[in-house]
């Protein structure tokens, strides 16, 4: 049995990679390895779970990957409702006027950092 059966496989950032075929034959060659991967003779032999990420609208990636039978789970992360992003604002400690609904990044860029007398956004999410 091989070191990757029975393993998830996370790819983020992947826009270009699930364009539709005949975009370019860089992101053709790369979403027939993928398709093959994730539904194939070579799936079926590594039961391997694929988990991509990307920010485009699902409409716009290849047909493919969402037939009936190969897309497993589709998750879609909106804004978090008002009351929502207030409560894990709090929780981080983020003191924010909050009156619309806001995505994480959103939230966590209202925690700022200062350093020698200067505002800095934190990079990343920051630990409490």
């Amino acid at each position: 049995m091989s070191m990757l059966s029975n393993s998830v496989l996370i790819m983020e950032d992947c826009e270009d990679l699930i364009k539709p075929r005949g975009s370019t034959q860089l992101s053709n060659d790369a979403l027939v390895n993928l398709l093959n991967l994730g539904d194939g003779l070579l799936a079926d032999a590594l039961n391997i779970k694929i988990i991509c990420t990307f920010n485009a609208d699902v409409r716009k990636i290849d047909p493919a990957l969402v037939r009936k039978g190969r897309l497993a789970v589709e998750y879609e992360f909106r804004p978090l409702e008002v009351e929502k992003a207030r409560k894990l604002a709090q929780k981080l400690g983020i003191s924010a006027d909050i009156t619309r609904p806001m995505t994480l990044a959103d939230i966590f860029v209202q925690k700022q950092v200062i350093r020698k007398g200067k505002k800095h956004k934190p990079l990343g999410f920051q630990n409490n």
